[in-house]
């Protein structure tokens, strides 16, 4: 219940929730993952089957299908967004950025991410209000370079790291995974 409570802070004011993870979360990544994040992902990944009750053309295995690559794809983004950003960062910016916190980030962002698929698979409409939530996420991001101790002249150039590792990953594994199926 922390990981949500920490995802709705950071709905609700993004620079004083980072304020409140910072003070609260400590650098326990590892813990705020497994009890946190892939326990949502597990919830978002079985919302895929609400769709049954207005999408009439779809099967079971369609909906277990849809819940398997919206767990897989958030997962995965969860895991390769620290080795892309760590891998990068030394270009980008001098600071010296902490893994855990980067963690915490990451899985609070990817939390966000999965929040939006989960309105998206228990609305019975697409709503294109959904399409343009990411960029928020992108906002909370920006507002936790503070949290990672981005100084701020460095902003920009780890802001264009971390939305091509952390946002656009999902999105680009989604994607490659509804061809092959």
């Amino acid at each position: 219940m922390t990981f949500l409570k920490y995802l709705l802070q950071l709905v609700v004011s993004p620079g004083q929730g980072w304020r409140d993870i910072a003070r609260t979360a400590g650098d326990n990544s590892r813990k705020l993952a497994f009890s946190g994040l892939f326990p949502w992902l597990v919830v978002v990944g079985l919302s895929s089957f609400v769709r049954l009750l207005y999408v009439h053309d779809e099967g079971v295995a369609d909906a277990l299908l849809a819940g398997i690559i919206n767990f897989g794809k958030f997962s995965v983004a969860y895991f390769m967004a620290p080795l892309i950003i760590n891998s990068m960062i030394l270009q980008a910016t001098d600071a010296y950025i902490s893994e855990d916190r980067l963690h915490i980030l990451t899985a609070c962002a990817i939390g966000l991410l999965a929040a939006i698929a989960l309105l998206e698979n228990c609305l019975p409409v697409s709503m294109t209000m959904l399409h343009f939530l990411p960029f928020f996420v992108g906002i909370v991001i920006w507002k936790g370079t503070e949290y990672l101790g981005v100084p701020s002249k460095d902003v920009g150039a780890f802001m264009i790291l971390a939305l091509l590792a952390i946002i656009a990953p999902p999105y680009v594994i989604g994607w490659l995974l509804g061809l092959i199926l």
